[in-house]
């Protein structure tokens, strides 16, 4: 089973809201997490937090919290065993995913204000970069944002690994994985994640409820 959720416009939630969600984090998380939650980066990552654990509270039996790997990575520890997760957050989203299928990964962009003729220029590869520089002005942003989330998922698939010598070559995934991507064209935001194969990954939006948690439904 793989699931994944989005959660837009995390800015408007209150510190106060943030700040709880903060103390309900493994003793691990909030030591790590509580000297930076008024900044943007620490509410982004505890935000994240909590919107993996009622995505792991929905879709999982059992009790479950989130944990970062000394390598930096994410998972879900519960019942005796860890489940892989992945998490990804830019202006205006948060993106976050389970598996209990193997590794996954993801990653969310919005459309960029600055131009990225720039990046395409120097780092994607010939085939990419002509594909590019053919389509319409208004598909050049979401042909880039397909490109450049795939590989950020794949980073954090793998563990590792440079966006620029992942651009340098078209995207070649072996046989056990599978690419799925989205554009979200009214919020203008690409995901994509980077799983292993075979069942497809099933999304969910969330929304703050009334009670100061997270809703959430079927995208």
């Amino acid at each position: 089973m793989k699931a994944a959720a989005l959660l837009l416009q995390p800015e408007s939630i209150e510190q106060e809201i943030v700040d709880h969600w903060c103390s309900t984090l493994s003793n691990g998380e909030q030591r790590r997490l509580l000297p930076i939650s008024n900044s943007s980066r620490g509410r982004q990552s505890i935000i994240a937090r909590q919107l993996l654990q009622a995505l792991a509270n929905l879709t999982l039996t059992g009790s479950w919290f989130v944990d970062t790997r000394p390598d930096g990575s994410t998972e879900l520890i519960g019942n005796g065993a860890a489940v892989a997760a992945s998490l990804s957050h830019t202006q205006g989203a948060i993106f976050v995913a389970l598996s209990t299928e193997g590794k996954i990964g993801v990653d969310i962009e919005h459309h960029r204000e600055n131009d990225v003729a720039r990046l395409v220029d120097r780092y994607f590869s010939p085939t990419n970069r002509d594909a590019f520089l053919s389509a319409p002005p208004n598909q050049q942003m979401p042909l880039f944002l397909h490109e450049w989330c795939a590989r950020e998922a794949l980073i954090k698939f793998q563990g590792g690994g440079t966006i620029g010598s992942l651009l340098a070559a078209p995207l070649d995934l072996p046989e056990n994985l599978m690419h799925e991507s989205a554009a979200l064209t009214e919020e203008a935001l690409h995901t994509a994640i980077i799983s292993e194969k075979p069942s497809a990954t099933a999304l969910w939006k969330a929304v703050t409820s009334d009670t100061g948690g997270l809703e959430l439904r079927h995208m």
